[in-house]
Protein backbone atom coordinates (compact mmCIF):
# COMPACT_ATOMS: atom_id res chain seq x y z
CA UNK A 1 0.00 0.00 0.00
CA UNK A 2 1.87 3.65 -0.48
CA UNK A 3 2.07 6.12 1.46
CA UNK A 4 -0.82 8.13 0.54
CA UNK A 5 -3.36 5.15 0.52
CA UNK A 6 -2.02 4.65 3.74
CA UNK A 7 -2.55 7.79 4.66
CA UNK A 8 -6.32 7.96 3.25
CA UNK A 9 -7.41 5.01 5.10
CA UNK A 10 -5.95 6.08 8.62
CA UNK A 11 -8.28 8.85 7.60
CA UNK A 12 -11.42 7.19 6.58
CA UNK A 13 -10.84 4.93 9.86
CA UNK A 14 -10.23 8.25 12.21
CA UNK A 15 -13.34 9.79 10.67
CA UNK A 16 -15.65 6.34 11.35
CA UNK A 17 -14.25 6.55 14.69
CA UNK A 18 -15.51 10.24 15.50
CA UNK A 19 -18.53 9.96 13.84
CA UNK A 20 -19.65 6.79 15.70
CA UNK A 21 -18.14 7.85 19.06
CA UNK A 22 -20.63 10.82 19.01
CA UNK A 23 -23.71 9.87 17.16
CA UNK A 24 -23.70 6.32 19.58
CA UNK A 25 -22.47 8.35 22.55
CA UNK A 26 -25.84 10.11 21.84
CA UNK A 27 -27.91 6.97 21.26
CA UNK A 28 -26.65 4.92 23.73
CA UNK A 29 -27.17 8.28 26.40
CA UNK A 30 -30.73 8.40 25.08
CA UNK A 31 -32.01 4.53 24.88
CA UNK A 32 -30.43 4.23 28.39
CA UNK A 33 -33.52 5.06 29.92
CA UNK A 34 -34.82 1.86 28.87
CA UNK A 35 -32.56 -0.31 30.88
CA UNK A 36 -32.70 -1.27 34.00
CA UNK A 37 -28.68 -1.62 35.06
CA UNK A 38 -27.41 -4.86 36.73
CA UNK A 39 -24.83 -4.76 39.79
CA UNK A 40 -22.82 -1.68 38.39
CA UNK A 41 -23.32 1.03 41.51
CA UNK A 42 -25.17 4.44 39.60
CA UNK A 43 -22.22 6.16 40.30
CA UNK A 44 -20.51 4.77 37.01
CA UNK A 45 -23.11 5.33 34.86
CA UNK A 46 -21.43 7.19 32.87
CA UNK A 47 -17.95 5.43 32.51
CA UNK A 48 -20.30 2.30 31.57
CA UNK A 49 -21.74 4.32 28.70
CA UNK A 50 -18.21 5.90 27.85
CA UNK A 51 -17.04 2.28 27.43
CA UNK A 52 -20.47 1.25 25.28
CA UNK A 53 -19.88 3.96 23.34
CA UNK A 54 -16.40 2.85 22.91
CA UNK A 55 -17.43 -0.44 22.06
CA UNK A 56 -19.64 0.60 19.34
CA UNK A 57 -17.05 2.59 17.56
CA UNK A 58 -14.87 -0.20 17.45
CA UNK A 59 -17.65 -2.35 16.20
CA UNK A 60 -18.08 0.40 13.31
CA UNK A 61 -14.19 0.31 12.32
CA UNK A 62 -14.40 -3.54 12.49
CA UNK A 63 -17.71 -3.69 9.88
CA UNK A 64 -15.92 -0.99 7.55
CA UNK A 65 -12.72 -3.49 7.52
CA UNK A 66 -14.52 -6.28 7.05
CA UNK A 67 -16.06 -4.69 3.85
CA UNK A 68 -12.52 -3.83 2.61
CA UNK A 69 -11.25 -7.18 2.77
CA UNK A 70 -14.42 -8.45 1.21
CA UNK A 71 -14.26 -5.88 -1.30
CA UNK A 72 -10.50 -5.50 -1.65
CA UNK A 73 -10.64 -1.77 -1.93
CA UNK A 74 -10.56 0.35 1.23
CA UNK A 75 -12.51 2.97 -0.82
CA UNK A 76 -15.64 0.74 -0.78
CA UNK A 77 -17.03 3.28 1.39
CA UNK A 78 -17.08 6.13 -1.42
CA UNK A 79 -19.42 3.78 -3.30
CA UNK A 80 -21.10 0.98 -1.38
CA UNK A 81 -22.95 -1.66 -3.41
CA UNK A 82 -25.99 -3.28 -2.25
CA UNK A 83 -24.41 -6.56 -0.64
CA UNK A 84 -22.53 -4.20 1.75
CA UNK A 85 -25.58 -2.69 2.89
CA UNK A 86 -27.02 -6.45 3.19
CA UNK A 87 -24.18 -7.11 4.99
CA UNK A 88 -24.32 -4.10 7.34
CA UNK A 89 -27.90 -4.69 8.34
CA UNK A 90 -27.53 -8.70 8.86
CA UNK A 91 -23.95 -8.13 11.07
CA UNK A 92 -25.44 -5.83 13.29
CA UNK A 93 -28.58 -7.12 13.68
CA UNK A 94 -26.42 -10.63 14.74
CA UNK A 95 -23.57 -8.95 16.79
CA UNK A 96 -26.22 -6.38 18.92
CA UNK A 97 -28.88 -9.78 19.11
CA UNK A 98 -25.46 -11.81 20.38
CA UNK A 99 -24.66 -9.04 22.68
CA UNK A 100 -28.19 -8.67 24.44
CA UNK A 101 -28.78 -11.95 25.01
CA UNK A 102 -25.44 -12.77 26.44
CA UNK A 103 -25.71 -9.61 28.77
CA UNK A 104 -29.20 -9.85 29.46
CA UNK A 105 -29.89 -14.08 30.18
CA UNK A 106 -26.54 -15.23 30.47
CA UNK A 107 -24.10 -12.11 32.21
CA UNK A 108 -27.16 -10.33 34.01
CA UNK A 109 -25.45 -7.04 33.61
CA UNK A 110 -28.98 -5.64 32.29
CA UNK A 111 -32.19 -5.62 32.27
CA UNK A 112 -34.96 -4.23 29.95
CA UNK A 113 -37.54 -1.87 31.85
CA UNK A 114 -41.10 -1.08 30.28
CA UNK A 115 -39.47 1.75 28.04
CA UNK A 116 -37.83 -1.23 25.96
CA UNK A 117 -39.49 -2.24 22.77
CA UNK A 118 -39.12 -6.52 22.87
CA UNK A 119 -38.52 -8.39 19.78
CA UNK A 120 -41.20 -11.39 21.04
CA UNK A 121 -39.28 -14.33 19.21
CA UNK A 122 -35.85 -13.58 20.28
CA UNK A 123 -36.36 -11.72 23.55
CA UNK A 124 -34.17 -9.09 22.95
CA UNK A 125 -34.02 -5.09 23.05
CA UNK A 126 -35.16 -3.51 19.70
CA UNK A 127 -33.39 -0.32 20.50
CA UNK A 128 -29.80 -1.93 20.59
CA UNK A 129 -30.37 -3.89 17.43
CA UNK A 130 -32.13 -1.03 15.45
CA UNK A 131 -28.38 0.99 16.92
CA UNK A 132 -25.81 -1.23 15.13
CA UNK A 133 -28.58 -1.75 12.02
CA UNK A 134 -28.78 1.54 11.29
CA UNK A 135 -26.27 3.82 12.72
CA UNK A 136 -23.18 2.46 10.44
CA UNK A 137 -25.26 3.59 7.38
CA UNK A 138 -25.55 6.74 8.60
CA UNK A 139 -22.01 6.74 10.03
CA UNK A 140 -20.36 5.91 6.43
CA UNK A 141 -22.59 8.49 4.55
CA UNK A 142 -21.58 11.47 7.07
CA UNK A 143 -17.47 9.92 6.56
CA UNK A 144 -18.07 10.32 2.89
CA UNK A 145 -19.55 13.66 2.66
CA UNK A 146 -16.64 15.08 4.72
CA UNK A 147 -14.10 13.13 2.40
CA UNK A 148 -15.53 14.33 -0.72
Amino acid sequence: MKKNSKKELFTIIFYIFIFSFLMHFLWESIHSLAYTPGSAPHNTFLLILLIATFYDAAFMIIVYLILALINNNFKWIYNPKIKDYIFILFFGFAVATFVEYINVYALNNWSYNNYMPIIPWLNVGLLPILQLMILPIIIYKLTVLVLR
